[in-house]
C-alpha cells in the first residue's frame, strides 16, 4: 500500500520504511507533527490511500494525504499553548496577508 508513495512521503518530511509483509518504520517525522505519535499519522494515511482507490490521479492523492497531516498538525479549540507557540502563531500571521 505505501510502496507507491515512499518517495512523496519523503519529500514532505515524512521516512518510512517497508518492513516486512505488513509493517513499516518511521524513520522520521515532519517536526510540525512530532508532537502526534507516529502510529496515529500512519493510520491515518493508510486510511486515505486504502479509500483512494477510485481517485483517478496521483494528485488527488497526494492532496487528500496532504489535507489529512494538516488536520493532524493544526491547532485544536480549546488546546492549551505556550507563551513561545502564541508568539510564533503571531509572528506567522503577521507574515501572512490576508
Amino acid at each position: 500500500m505505501f510502496s507507491g508513495y515512499i518517495d512523496f512521503l519523503r519529500e514532505i518530511g515524512l521516512e518510512i520504511e517497508i518492513f516486512g509483509r505488513d509493517a513499516i518504520v518511521v524513520k522520521t517525522l515532519p517536526v510540525i507533527l512530532s508532537q502526534i505519535q507516529a502510529r496515529e499519522i500512519i493510520s491515518d494515511i493508510a486510511d486515505q490511500l486504502g479509500e483512494q482507490n477510485q481517485m483517478p490521479s496521483l494528485q488527488e492523492k497526494k492532496e487528500k494525504i496532504l489535507a489529512s497531516l494538516a488536520c493532524h498538525a493544526a491547532i485544536k479549540a480549546n488546546s492549551v499553548l505556550s507563551s513561545d507557540e502564541v508568539a510564533a502563531l503571531c509572528r506567522d500571521l503577521e507574515e501572512n496577508t490576508f
